[in-house]
């Protein structure tokens, strides 16, 4: 399925601190047709999230620099606002992948850092292959 592009063309929302990761998953995502809001921080995030812009599926980081919400958190405010919202988490430390599940069940997965480029193609592609609209 990589390197196939989506139809329609969807929209996510990706909060990532490290800045060489987020450029490069924005390009990638870029290149096959997604439309990407990358942001650095969760309050950035949270602005988009509370915003009247459309985004289809919430790409976080779990783990943030001291003085961001973590990723659970502002994915929790998110789900408040958006109930159907699809989410995909990243993080380098497996501990965290226990807080996630609190989330509900509407399409939550959480992905191991680093990852290729292609497992996230992958997975993004999955995700609206089997998400209901948020």
């Amino acid at each position: 399925m990589t390197g196939v592009s989506p139809a329609p063309m969807k929209t996510l929302l990706v909060v990532e601190d490290d800045d060489a990761f987020r450029d490069a998953v924005t390009r990638h995502l870029t290149e096959i047709g997604y439309v990407i809001i990358p942001v650095r921080t969760t309050m950035e995030a949270l602005d988009v999230i509370d915003s009247k812009c459309e985004f289809d599926a919430l790409l976080i980081d779990i783990y943030m620099p001291r003085g961001n919400a973590h990723g659970i958190a502002v994915a929790r405010m998110a789900r408040q606002r958006r109930s159907k919202l699809p989410i995909l988490f990243m993080t380098a430390y497996p501990e965290e992948i226990e807080e996630s599940q609190g989330l509900g069940k509407v399409l939550i997965k959480v992905l191991r850092k680093p990852l290729p480029l292609d497992q996230l193609t992958d997975e993004i592609h999955a995700l609206f292959t089997i998400a209901p609209a948020p």
